[in-house]
């Protein structure tokens, strides 16, 4: 099939014939106004997750097909950090769309009229029917432990246990961007590495970066050599105790389908394994005061000394 990468989403008009020749026409109508109505109905559906709000929408209101599932797209991404990516299907009358997320964006395929065109729909639902976990967008590197309701990981020789069930944890509700998830970590190999650290506790820093900029290692390698000049950095700097960059880049499925600038903003999965800090909420007064203004320091000298992040 045909497809086409949306800035943030095209769609095929279900009203519109299905041509005769033997490749279906692409149609690429762009809905202006439909990122802001996702990015609407996002921010209401985060609001009620945060605030504990279970009340369900209006099922009088009606959303365009490609919010709703935009919205089942996000749902899961929120419920399972080794998913790298979905596959929907969008159905209007007589017509289907194959519809793909992932961190860097949408790509949504060319209608298929499945009662004019029903053996090209079949030979979709024979390959839908032969598709893995992986092809439906788990990663294999992150095994799920049933028992003990985490993931684990095993690279280079560095176990870790995911604790991604933790009440602690941080999630990401959203399609697009880094799509950040921390939560608490354990291993064996870094607790005998790091003792004094590992006692404090670990926690894992999960994100998609856009591969062309400069990654978050390399940065803090930069503030690990201004650290050692700097008093104001001294001492403030997060202890990362292991990171690995992912083999598998976003722009490669745009590569295969023939899109346009496939690696204009490709996302690569990142896992960062830091001490575990306490909140700076903990300090009251006095205190609290004195360390914000070591932040502002610390940040102010690593602006002039040429970090910008």
């Amino acid at each position: 099939m045909s497809a086409i990468a949306a800035a943030d989403s095209a769609q095929t008009p279900a009203t519109l014939p299905v041509p005769d020749a033997e490749r279906p026409q692409l149609y690429d109508v762009r809905l202006v106004l439909l990122k802001r109505k996702v990015a609407k109905t996002l921010e209401s559906v985060s609001k009620r997750v945060k605030t504990g709000d279970n009340t369900e929408p209006d099922p009088e209101s009606k959303l365009d097909v490609t919010v709703q599932t935009g919205l089942y797209a996000a749902k899961m991404f929120a419920a399972n950090v080794a998913v790298k990516h979905l596959v929907n299907l969008v159905v209007v009358d007589e017509m289907v769309w194959v519809w793909h997320y992932d961190r860097q964006g949408t790509i949504q395929c060319s209608g298929i009229n499945f009662i004019q065109d029903l053996p090209r729909f079949m030979v979709l639902l024979y390959v839908f029917q032969r598709f893995s976990l992986v092809h439906w967008g788990r990663s294999t590197d992150f095994k799920y432990d049933e028992k003990n309701d985490s993931h684990k990981l095993m690279i280079d020789g560095v176990d870790l246990e995911c604790h991604t069930s933790h009440k602690d944890r941080v999630a990401h509700y959203g399609l697009k961007g880094r799509a950040t998830n921390v939560f608490p970590v354990t291993s064996a190999k870094l607790s005998k590495d790091n003792p004094e650290i590992a006692k404090d506790g670990m926690v894992a820093k999960v994100f998609w970066a856009e591969e062309q900029r400069t990654s978050e290692p390399d940065i803090l390698k930069k503030v690990y050599e201004i650290a050692e000049e700097q008093d104001a950095v001294k001492g403030h700097i997060p202890h990362l105790l292991w990171h690995h960059k992912f083999k598998d880049l976003t722009s490669k499925i745009r590569e295969a389908l023939g899109i346009s600038e496939p690696a204009k903003g490709s996302r690569v999965l990142y896992i960062l394994v830091f001490r575990k800090l306490k909140p700076i909420t903990e300090l009251k007064g006095t205190e609290f005061f004195d360390t914000w203004r070591q932040c502002i320091m610390c940040h102010y000298a690593l602006w002039q000394a040429g970090v910008y992040h």
